[in-house]
């Protein structure tokens, strides 16, 4: 088995609010999870003739609510192209994910050792995946610092990676609206009816997360929908920031309210 393990990029997230979706649709999510099988194997086929994607393999698997994907270390490069390439892949997932089934994703890139056959993945890579996962917090896709070169990470600020607030590196997916990645022209076609969707959903998703229960009392859900919000708070955030230098007319307008009984802040839309 130790012959089998290769050193890969690896990208790798789950989905937020899962059980909040299975709950609403029921019966499809089946149907669900293979049309996002099927949107990762397109996403991939659409943007492998861009010069970032050339000559790259990639390997998708999915578990549950989990997606990974990898690409072989060949040590032919310094992993730029292959990060560059992964940070394109997981943009295009977000804004996917965001404005078709209003669902955030949380993930990481790193890199590290696995075992891949048609049945089962494994390895210390995906460990590490998982756990920078967790670490992530808010709905982003974080890049793994003490593994991914930080040369290549500021480098990739000028394309769809940015710094946040905790010094972390993540993919800044709104900045990719209006690009065309590969021969993928999503985005990059009727910008504004793509702003204009996930300003909705944004919207939609912050006024049914931006709140706390009425009637909880329970000290774990109070401290669990604190959490909830902040991640809300933090896309409304990144949403608006992109606004603020592409289109400031799309800005959400929002003010933050204290909520006495519990003496917290929450998140109100104004229309």
């Amino acid at each position: 088995m130790s012959k089998e393990l290769k050193k890969y990029y690896i990208a790798y997230f789950d989905i937020l609010g899962y059980k909040a979706f299975f709950d609403d649709r029921g019966n499809d999510v089946f149907e669900f999870l293979k049309a996002n099988i099927s949107m990762a194997k397109d996403i991939v086929k659409k943007t492998t003739s861009n010069p970032v994607f050339t000559d790259m393999a990639f390997i998708i698997k999915s578990f549950s609510d989990n997606f990974m994907i990898l690409i072989e270390d060949t040590l032919q490069s310094d992993g730029y192209k292959e990060v560059k390439a992964l940070s394109y892949l997981m943009a295009l997932f977000q804004l996917r994910f965001l404005e078709k089934y209003k669902i955030l994703v949380r993930g990481s890139i790193t890199k590290g050792e696995a075992y891949i056959n048609d049945d089962i993945v494994f390895g210390e890579g995906l460990i590490r995946a998982v756990a920078m996962e967790e670490y992530a917090n808010f709905p982003r896709i974080i890049i793994d610092k003490e593994r991914i070169r930080g040369e290549i990470c500021e480098d990739l600020c000028e394309k769809c990676v940015a710094k946040d607030e905790d010094e972390e590196y993540y993919v800044n997916f709104f900045e990719i609206i209006g690009s065309d990645i590969g021969t993928d022209s999503e985005f990059s076609n009727n910008k504004e009816k793509h702003i204009l969707q996930i300003r909705d959903n944004t919207k939609f998703l912050i006024k049914k997360y931006g709140k706390y229960h009425r009637s909880v009392k329970d000290v774990k859900k109070i401290q669990q929908s604190e959490k909830t919000i902040s991640k809300y708070a933090w896309l409304l955030t990144k949403y608006n920031q992109y606004c603020e230098l592409y289109a400031p007319k799309f800005s959400i307008n929002y003010k933050l309210v204290l909520y006495y009984r519990l003496m917290r802040c929450e998140i109100e839309v104004n229309e």
